[in-house]
């Protein structure tokens, strides 16, 4: 039998409480043989009362919200280039400024972003086809994207945004 957690939406509850300290049992109860008692506990009891009337044997805290979980979603994206610039385009539709994360260096690019309701989380790691400028780059957010305009570092054009890393085998032996 599993413990199950009830939540109640309480009108009166106030600030203290979140506060407030608990003791409960942390296994299941159990009914055998006329007798209740709680699977953590020596104590048996064939009162329901007295069951119910146990103090705990753990402490603990009370978990009023449910912490807000993100997904891993996956996001359209796109690039494209003008003379001095590389454009990264995210199509993320309501993103969390205050929760995203943007992190570039000469060579890579790794965004993290969290976006819509429910929240989604999309991660974009890669290291990048040229070098860029990371001081004179901007991150811009949209209602329905999130723009990166980086500049580059060397006037040339791109061929593609990232650099295919290729995984070499090792030569087997020739005595077999």
């Amino acid at each position: 039998m599993k413990a199950v957690n009830i939540i109640l939406e309480c009108p009166f509850f106030t600030k203290g409480m979140l506060r407030a300290r608990l003791t409960d049992h942390r296994l299941a109860c159990l009914f055998a043989f006329r007798m209740k008692f709680w699977s953590c506990c020596v104590r048996r009891t064939s009162d329901f009362d007295d069951f119910l009337a146990q103090e705990g044997c753990t402490e603990g805290s009370h978990v009023w919200f449910k912490k807000a979980e993100s997904e891993v979603a996956t996001c359209r994206y796109d690039w494209h280039q003008t003379g001095p610039f590389v454009f990264v385009t995210i199509y993320a539709k309501n993103a969390w400024p205050e929760e995203c994360q943007v992190k570039a260096n000469r060579v890579q690019l790794d965004v993290s972003t969290v976006f819509d309701s429910p929240r989604k989380k999309f991660h974009l790691p890669c290291e990048l086809f040229g070098i860029i400028d990371p001081a004179q780059s901007v991150v811009t957010y949209f209602g329905t994207k999130i723009e990166i305009k980086m500049k580059k570092g060397e006037p040339m054009s791109w061929s593609r945004l990232t650099i295919e890393k290729k995984i070499e085998e090792p030569a087997e032996d020739a005595d077999n």
